[in-house]
């Protein structure tokens, strides 16, 4: 009798905690899509723009003829300069399959639209088109949303908890009604402070080398065959990028996109490394451009400034690549990586490990035996070094590539010095991180650490390596080579 009324007292407490979460839920509305709450937000939570966005353009399907589809780089384009009719449908992380998924919505639903203006991304060609965000999309028919209703009344969230347990306020918002002016404004003053920011790294938004180019070719065959049987205008082009974010990108793979993007449609090509990639005083960070540069890519679209299409493509492309080598415009006051595509073999060689005449010291923490393959190395100790011997050079930064096999995850370490007389220290050093398997990466390195004896700590663990290569290039400037 004990045990069954045990059994019916927890199904009896489960079952309350059930009916509570989804009135608890609601209550709170984190998201605001409970509500259809298009003007208010709690301060330390975003609402959900790729939902409501489409959900507020549906509730004003006269207002808007231009739809402006983009990532939260999208965020700086004053879509005012370019039709006061013009609705901004930036959010987070945005890809050609979360805008499409948004204006089949919007036609279906006969919002009249004349012009589509695409946003595309570095990261569009490795970002997954079906995950989390993209099923947090807009859905048509009478039920498409009923399964995203149902995810946010009985979602187990700490932010209810805290939403309730601290009664946090609602805030207005322009999130949603109007998600361009008032940021603009407060963009535009935030811009001028940017000269005094620390210096930024390489927004890598959890890249991987898993590319999904004709996934994205499909997507944006589906949205040009909208655009054309609806009579809209499609307007497709591509945001600059931070010079540390663009090196670190397997540029081919970006090229291979752009050439087959060309036989599609044609498209404005903001994805440099020029004069706006290399400055750091028109970019918020390293992945979001200040809005000066907002302005810039909406006039040179209406001027095609840079127009790509199938018949210049191939000349764009062999531009891009002659910007990549160009080492007079490489920054030279600090180290950062460079993805291990990019061709240094025409630079001279002022060290290689795999030269048998390249002179250089080492500990006694490691053993190493020349193979085909490389330096197969057996490390007993914890901080095996190697140090390159007499190495100087007048050029402004060297290359040093590196390629090595490793059993686990692990540390791959630069010790630097100001001058020959310092010694090594731990709060002086520039870190990679090994992943286990073939780890392939060039560093970008002040010619002055190279000159003040620089030490390379090649893993950070015991065990059994392979280094395939370890060469050091000088950047030789363009007209001393």
């Amino acid at each position: 009798m004990k045990k069954t009324s045990f059994i019916f007292a927890t199904l009896l407490t489960a079952l309350l905690i059930f009916s509570l979460l989804p009135i608890a839920n609601y209550v709170a509305d984190e998201t605001r899509v409970l509500h259809n709450d298009y003007e208010t937000k709690y301060a330390k939570f975003h609402p959900n723009r790729i939902f409501l966005r489409v959900k507020y353009l549906l509730d004003n399907k006269h207002k808007y003829d231009t739809l402006v589809f983009g990532s939260s780089r999208g965020e700086f384009i004053d879509t005012d300069k370019i039709s006061p009719k013009a609705y901004n449908m930036f959010h987070g992380f945005g890809t050609l399959s979360t805008y499409l998924q948004s204006l089949k919505v919007a036609l279906n639903q006969g919002v009249k639209v004349k012009n589509v203006w695409l946003g595309i991304n570095d990261f569009e060609i490795w970002k997954d088109h079906t995950d989390a965000l993209h099923q947090l999309t807009f859905k048509d028919g009478l039920f498409g949303n009923t399964a995203l209703y149902m995810r946010w009344l009985f979602r187990n969230s700490p932010h209810t908890v805290e939403i309730l347990k601290n009664n946090l306020p609602l805030v207005q918002s322009d999130f949603i009604t109007n998600p361009t002016t008032q940021r603009i404004l407060r963009s535009r003053i935030q811009e001028k402070n940017l000269p005094k920011r620390k210096a930024m790294y390489a927004a890598m938004l959890g890249h991987t080398e898993q590319y999904k180019i004709d996934a994205s070719i499909e997507d944006i065959k589906e949205i040009k065959r909208l655009c054309t049987k609806h009579n809209i205008a499609l307007t497709v082009f591509f945001y600059p990028s931070y010079y540390l974010t663009y090196l670190r990108y397997d540029q081919t793979k970006i090229n291979l996109f752009k050439k087959k993007l060309a036989s599609v449609t044609e498209f404005h090509d903001f994805y440099l490394l020029n004069k706006t990639a290399y400055d750091q005083t028109k970019w918020f960070d390293s992945s979001h451009f200040a809005t000066s540069i907002g302005d810039y890519i909406i006039k040179s679209i209406q001027k095609n400034n840079h127009l790509v299409t199938q018949r210049n493509v191939d000349t764009h492309i062999e531009k891009s690549k002659s910007l990549l080598l160009k080492s007079t415009t490489y920054p030279h006051s600090h180290i950062y990586i460079v993805h291990s595509t990019l061709d240094f073999s025409s630079f001279p060689t002022l060290f290689n490990l795999y030269d048998d005449e390249t002179k250089y010291k080492k500990n006694n923490h490691f053993t190493m035996q020349k193979k085909e393959d490389g330096f197969h190395i057996n490390v007993h100790g914890n901080d095996p070094w190697i140090l390159p011997d007499n190495i100087h050079t007048k050029t402004k930064a060297s290359v040093l590539e590196v390629s090595m096999i490793t059993d686990k995850k692990g540390a791959f370490r630069l010790y630097l010095k100001k001058n020959r007389k310092e010694n090594y220290s731990e709060g002086r050093t520039y870190v990679v991180r090994l992943k286990k398997g073939l780890n392939n990466f060039n560093l970008i390195v002040p010619s002055n650490y190279l000159n003040n004896d620089l030490r390379i700590d090649f893993i950070s663990q015991t065990g059994k390596y392979i280094i395939k290569k370890l060469r050091i290039r000088e950047l030789i400037e363009e007209n001393n080579q």
